[in-house]
């Protein structure tokens, strides 16, 4: 029996997304207040495995958790997901799926559902397709959140899909048993798999829901972003998407490789009373709970793993030589990635770690050699600019340079909207994601203005325009350049609308892209983020 869930109240002090939003995310949950409208016709479609009814609401099309892979449950533990199983009668699929098992425990393992927002019921014709991964870490997280329901992007002519994946543990967890299971070869990164199976459903399935399979566009936010990244260099998704968006994620990190992963997780099992033999069998067979608990001790059991089948190398190294796939490529970040901001007393130490023998100019641009740089309208104090910086900005102006190579465009943004009531340091992580969406999200955070709509609008106009063709412009934004290597185009997202610019934080990137040159992070993973 199929499970479904008890509808978006429930579960929202369980999204976790990304420490910034965690307490945003809760506080939008427990009075959600979503507007009823009459309802029309319930519509029915035909995927493989049996029909689903969804809902019909002022001529949108609604389906939730439909399932994409086989609940990943007892001997489905730790395995590449399996396809659904056929069921009989018509699905209900009227209510939110069980959030994946969190970082604190709650969540169901039985939980690789998708939900599906088409403009218009019966379909006229096949309209551009948008997946959305949601972030929280790779550990927390999921779709039952206004925060990204699709009913406002997909009246810009998009069918939206929103698509939850396995996390932490049981995501990530890599072991000698697995890898010898694996008709492949490799473990780990089941969370990548879960992904790309939800990629594959809608590439066979999309069509039923007017959707058109041939123009997918992949997108999401925080690790999320990292997850489209990392996608666009798997050889497992060539054909699968067309264009890609990444918000607030740019690739960053150098990834462990199969065995050093194996090695790390085996202390786990150890931890666990696990036998020396038939470890898995026995892990398979301990609650959730269990392995949530272990697993909050030993972090590093839950990494993204270099396995020689989803990733066949460090994805930093792929870019660089123009190996990623060669779509349309939209990246950018908020003004201040609060995720990323170095302790001031830390400062000095990290420009050190990062740059090495090549640190000085660097000391002398945020003026960590003598008077500290003033905080920044804008950017912050010396210690939040660098962070944001080193994590993101130069890392997407970087990305973009290589991207350069595949000969498709690349659209670098900034979102720079300090939102109302906040502290001045605001536009911060994930505070683009309300307006990404619109509503009922922009109501729920109190982003009711003239000026807030407007930007939103703006920026989903944006986001769909580039879904459709692979070019965000259109006759009603304002023109957004793509990025070339000269000029390094990109387009600032602010309170009074959309403006073009040039040249990004250009100082300090020149430098980071110095030191990118002559310490690749791949090589010196002392230059990624601490």
């Amino acid at each position: 029996m199929l499970e479904i869930s008890d509808g978006p109240g429930e579960r929202m002090a369980n999204m976790k997304h990304c420490s910034r939003v965690f307490g945003v995310i809760a506080l939008l949950g427990l009075s959600l207040a979503f507007p009823i409208h009459a309802e029309q016709v319930s519509p029915v479609a035909s995927v493989a495995g049996g029909s689903v009814r969804g809902t019909t609401i002022l001529g949108e099309a609604v389906f939730k958790s439909i399932p994409f892979a086989a609940p990943p449950v007892g001997e489905l533990r730790w395995r590449e997901p399996q396809p659904p199983q056929p069921w009989t009668g018509t699905l209900d699929a009227t209510r939110f799926p069980n959030t994946c098992v969190q970082s604190k425990g709650a969540g169901s393992e039985d939980c690789l559902y998708l939900n599906i927002w088409s403009p218009e019921w019966p379909s006229q014709k096949p309209k551009p397709v948008m997946i959305w991964f949601h972030g929280g870490g790779n550990t927390d997280g999921g779709t039952d959140t206004p925060l990204y329901y699709g009913a406002s992007l997909a009246k810009h002519g998009v069918v939206v899909v929103t698509a939850q994946y396995r996390l932490g543990i049981f995501g990530f967890f890599a072991h000698h048993e697995l890898t010898k299971e694996s008709p492949h070869h490799a473990s780990g990164n089941y969370a990548l798999l879960d992904q790309i199976a939800a990629m594959q459903w809608v590439r066979d399935n999309i069509a039923a829901f007017g959707g058109d399979p041939n123009n997918v566009t992949i997108f999401g936010e925080s690790a999320g972003a990292e997850d489209i990244g990392l996608l666009m260099a798997s050889p497992l998704t060539k054909g699968l998407f067309h264009r890609a968006i990444a918000q607030s994620g740019p690739l960053r990190r150098v990834y462990p490789s199969l065995d050093v992963q194996e090695r790390i997780c085996e202390s786990l099992a150890e931890a666990l009373d696990a036998p020396r033999q038939d470890q898995i069998a026995f892990l398979r067979g301990l609650p959730a709970s269990a392995l949530v608990a272990a697993v909050s001790h030993r972090p590093f059991c839950r990494r993204i793993t270099v396995d020689g089948y989803v990733l066949q190398d460090q994805p930093l190294k792929l870019y660089a030589e123009g190996k990623q796939h060669a779509v349309p490529f939209m990246l950018g970040n908020t003004l201040r990635e609060g995720f990323s901001a170095v302790a001031p007393g830390a400062l000095r130490e990290t420009i050190h770690a990062q740059y090495g023998s090549l640190e000085s100019p660097v000391l002398d641009l945020y003026r960590v050699n003598g008077t500290m740089l003033p905080p920044d309208r804008l950017y912050g104090d010396a210690a939040v600019q660098y962070g944001t910086d080193q994590a993101h900005r130069c890392r997407v102006v970087l990305t973009g340079l290589q991207h350069q190579k595949t000969h498709q465009a690349f659209y670098q943004f900034e979102f720079a909207r300090n939102l109302p009531g906040r502290p001045p340091n605001s536009s911060t992580h994930a505070d683009d994601l309300a307006f990404t969406f619109g509503e009922p999200a922009l109501r729920e955070w109190g982003l009711e203005s003239v000026a807030d709509r407007t930007l939103s609008d703006q920026m989903q106009s944006y986001w769909t325009n580039f879904a459709k063709t692979g070019d965000p412009n259109g006759p009603d934004v304002p023109f957004w350049p793509a990025f070339d290597p000269i000029k390094r185009a990109y387009i600032s997202l602010e309170e009074t609308g959309a403006v073009a610019g040039e040249g990004l934080r250009r100082a300090q990137c020149d430098l980071f892209l110095e030191a990118e040159r002559a310490r690749p992070t791949w090589e010196h993973p002392e230059r990624a983020p601490r």
